[in-house]
């Protein structure tokens, strides 16, 4: 008697392979097999017929671990993630993650989480636990001591780690310090994730870095949420993905994510230059009428690059929470500032999260056509209905399916679920998960490929996706027709070493 028989299903089993109509036999947490089984019995049997079953959806880019409203800690069940048919979230991106990294596990570990969770430990974490916030480059014996605490991360499962050259403090690191750190991942088979220096204007050069990473390191690399931003960004989507095309023609392991919309979304503080952030003494150079100068004409530069005030919508705006979902140029109307006065006053009163519409459709679906680039979300957790929220939160991989499934034709249905599930559970080195394989974890989404759709928008950025019929985590039911369930059955997972 088996545990639970998922019967009749078409079968994308997560490879990119031709789908197939079959049975899937599940024992305990395993996958026992996958074939044609009529006479088997089971303590409970899904009718899967004229549905997809498929591997769960593995995102490789999340910040699950501690931002927005507080992350795994605060909302162990991550449904927002959960109902779109996530069950593996990669957290710890873009340069930032807890620390130490094994004590924050643990911690989750005690927790009853509904997906599985995973971390990368942040170069900018390491560097700002070393140095501060201080943008210089780093002694031998300061060099040394962010490799200890990486080789540790690492020891203690993390998959790998991430960079924010973007963001401070890891935008004041020489490439030769994050090539150093990168080596210690890869003697331990982890992988490297870089949120580039810039994805616009100097987009090119900034993949070009990635690209350096990798070869001279050694360590498989992912370029995060790839996108042509700005002004200054847009048409560059082919030309970077040549620079991807060359890098993995002389063998290196280089891939990308991305995430469906035109969209971005981050602080509010990316918009000042990050010489002004250094050592914390953002005040003392607004002061100074030389270095306050520069700073405005840098944030001024860099609002038009984004489009302009009415292109950036702010979010979560905790001091001032009556400005969240308006546009920056409404809320310095308000204020009875221009939109650089406004930047400068809502910044250091708290922490202002903005979504900038910046990217186009044209750019978005050339990445998306791409075979090493798969799907990741970029995501938070978040409380249903609270607070204004960017729609990849609830939408990413249904959107994804609709968009460039259903709508556009860019993807097979096979190619979609690889790029979901498989291609980043290889990637991240996920073992036994990410395919429909006998032996594997069973980690199952059933949905109705015709109605699978997201909900979130914009203008309502909670919405949970349609058709999405059973999710299974581990090898338990933990989403049943819309319906969470109970407990959860998620897992830390944690890099094996050889």
């Amino acid at each position: 008697m088996a545990d639970l028989l998922i019967r009749g299903g078409t079968i994308l089993d997560g490879s990119g392979g031709e789908p197939f109509v079959a049975d899937i036999v599940v024992e305990g947490d395993r996958i026992a097999d996958v074939g044609n089984f009529p006479h088997v019995q089971a303590d409970r049997t899904i009718d899967a017929e004229d549905l997809f079953v498929v591997p769960g959806f593995v995102d490789p880019h999340t910040h699950a671990h501690d931002e927005a409203e507080g992350g795994i800690l605060k909302i162990p069940d991550a449904d927002n993630f959960l109902r779109q048919g996530v069950t593996t979230v990669v957290a710890g991106n873009c340069g930032g993650s807890p620390l130490p990294v094994g004590e924050h596990l643990e911690q989750v570990e005690s927790l009853d989480i509904r997906t599985n969770y995973a971390v990368l430990v942040g170069h900018g974490s390491v560097r700002k636990a070393v140095l501060g916030m201080e943008d210089r480059h780093a002694t031998p014996e300061e060099l040394e001591r962010m490799r200890a605490l990486v080789h540790k991360a690492m020891e203690e499962g993390a998959l790998g780690m991430s960079t924010g050259f973007m963001y401070v403090p890891g935008a004041y690191a020489p490439l030769e310090e994050v090539v150093a750190l990168a080596e210690e991942v890869a003697r331990r088979g982890g992988v490297f994730t870089s949120h580039i220096r810039d994805e616009g204007t100097g987009l090119l050069e900034s993949i070009e870095e990635v690209v350096r990473v990798c070869r001279e390191a050694g360590v498989p690399s992912q370029i995060s949420h790839l996108k042509a931003w700005g002004r200054d960004g847009w048409g560059k989507a082919e030309e970077a993905l040549k620079l991807l095309d060359d890098a993995r023609g002389k063998g290196l392991p280089i891939t990308a994510d991305q995430y469906p919309y035109t969209a971005s979304y981050t602080g509010l503080q990316s918009l000042f230059p990050e010489w002004a952030l250094a050592e914390d003494k953002l005040e003392e150079r607004l002061k100074d009428p030389e270095q306050g100068k520069a700073v405005r004409e840098g944030i001024a530069r860099k609002i038009d690059l984004a489009g302009g005030p009415d292109a950036i919508l702010l979010a979560i705006c905790e001091a001032h929470p009556e400005y969240e979902g308006r546009t920056l140029a409404q809320a310095a109307e308000d204020m009875d500032k221009d939109p650089v006065g406004a930047v400068e006053e809502l910044v250091p009163s708290g922490p202002v999260s903005a979504i900038y519409f910046s990217m186009r459709e044209e750019d978005v679906e050339a990445i998306a056509r791409h075979p090493a680039v798969m799907v990741g979300s970029d995501g938070h957790l978040r409380r249903f209905g609270i607070g204004v929220s960017h729609p990849r939160n609830y939408g990413t991989f249904p959107r994804a399916w609709r968009w460039f499934v259903r709508e556009k034709g860019l993807w097979t249905p096979q190619e979609a679920i690889r790029k979901m599930s498989g291609m980043a559970a290889e990637k991240f080195g996920l073992e036994g998960r990410g395919l429909l394989k006998r032996g594997y974890f069973a980690d199952i989404v059933v949905f109705d490929p015709e109605r699978f759709r997201d909900t979130a928008t914009f203008r309502d950025g909670h919405g949970y996706p349609e058709g999405i019929r059973y999710v299974i985590v581990n090898g338990k039911i933990a989403v049943e027709e819309g319906r969470t369930a109970g407990r959860g059955y998620g897992r830390v997972l944690r890099l094996k070493h050889g």
